[in-house]
């Protein structure tokens, strides 16, 4: 382990810059927006399931709107 300047420990092949960088590329792709979906839909079956087991049928949903988590800068001009 090394300190890396911040008061934490870190392992020495952790380059911070690389993971952000690859990190930032992976958060815009359409890969991770389609597993933010897979979680979305297993977090809703498992509320649904929640519901049948206490004897209830649960709440009709549908995805009204298909949101992106990219950001995009605009040019100031």
């Amino acid at each position: 382990m090394i300190w890396n300047g911040k008061g934490k420990k870190t392992p020495p092949s952790y380059d911070e810059e690389v993971f952000e960088a690859n990190f930032s590329e992976f958060w815009e792709s359409q890969e991770c927006d389609d597993l933010n979906w897979v979680l979305y839909d297993l977090i809703k079956a498992a509320y649904a399931a929640g519901y049948r087991t206490a004897g209830k049928e649960p709440p009709e949903y549908r995805r009204k709107v298909r949101t992106s988590f990219t950001v995009v800068e605009r040019e100031k001009g």
